[in-house]
């Protein structure tokens, strides 16, 4: 009757695998993805070094420009980019 209950040890069910080799492709995207990490964080600490040089009205100036910036960037159709 114990045996019944137990579940087999061995069997595809069963088979641990040792983890993948990564692929050509993988091994690209996770190079491309870290030098995008690096360079990101090193603009981020020059655009702090930056700001950090800035008077108050200098950053607030820079940041209204940002954020026209970055509203005229948006991917929302504007009303003459609308088709037909």
């Amino acid at each position: 009757m114990a045996k019944d209950k137990t579940v087999p040890k061995k069997g595809p069910h069963r088979m641990a695998t040792a983890s993948k080799p990564e692929t050509n492709e993988e091994a690209i995207h996770s190079e491309f993805e870290a030098e995008l990490n690096a360079f990101a964080t090193k603009v981020h600490g020059v655009i702090q070094e930056a700001r950090n040089k800035m008077t108050d009205e200098e950053v607030e100036k820079a940041d209204r420009e940002a954020k026209t910036i970055l509203e005229s960037s948006t991917s929302t159709p504007k009303p003459s980019q609308h088709s037909a």
